[in-house]
């Protein structure tokens, strides 16, 4: 078992945190930076995922793929024209999806956890949220990387963190792995450009984080 990236979101208002803007801002992640850079399939049985990888390979084939990969979120209204329209020839997609963005303690609750967004469970010390605060994760589909660590893709989790900060004013977003101890600190736009020169002096940024295929 490896080690998945984690984004932490902090200094959200509970109060703001509600149904319908939960799932758009989940809807706007996957629309702008990509569904399957997400941990959000839960697919339970053979046949679900079948269906999905075809719709899949339906989706990737389609004619406006490669525009819709390398339109930036600097253009949504353009992005999601694109989509729908891909949508509107293939089909819906099958299966059911949790959110790319939700509150902590959300997914595989245990009788006596605490309630959703109140803190957040690492292998190491938890984070308790300030009071009036929602603590949301997001969880990627891809390995932490960092140094002694280096596996997954830190332009893309600099680009999901930047898409965050823009749509959550005032926020602060936290990166770090789901276990292995590696634990969640904050992620600054300093932190993640001496990553991201971290990345480049090793030679590990080989491809354009819109360009990943999964």
């Amino acid at each position: 078992m490896g080690v998945d990236a984690v984004l932490l979101v902090r200094r959200v208002s509970a109060s703001r945190v509600t149904e319908d803007w939960l799932d758009a801002l989940s809807t706007g992640l996957c629309r702008d930076i990509g569904a399957d850079n997400f941990m959000i399939e839960r697919v339970s049985n053979v046949a679900e995922s079948l269906a999905l990888a075809e719709w899949d390979a339906r989706f990737r084939s389609h004619p406006f793929h490669s525009t819709w990969l390398h339109c930036g979120f600097d253009d949504p209204d353009y992005k999601r024209e694109l989509h729908e329209l891909m949508v509107q020839d293939i089909g819906d997609r099958p299966g059911e999806r949790s959110r790319a963005i939700q509150p902590t303690l959300t997914l595989y609750r245990e009788d006596d956890d605490p309630p959703p967004g109140s803190l957040y469970d690492q292998c190491g010390p938890d984070i308790d949220a300030d009071p009036g605060e929602c603590l949301l994760e997001v969880q990627m589909f891809g390995r932490y990387y960092g140094e002694g660590y280096e596996r997954g893709d830190p332009e893309l989790y600099a680009v999901v963190a930047d898409w965050l900060e823009a749509q959550i004013p005032g926020c602060e977003i936290w990166y770090g792995g789901d276990s292995g101890g590696v634990h969640i600190e904050p992620f600054d736009r300093d932190r993640r450009r001496r990553l991201i020169e971290y990345a480049r002096a090793r030679g590990d940024l080989r491809r354009r984080w819109w360009a990943l295929v999964r």
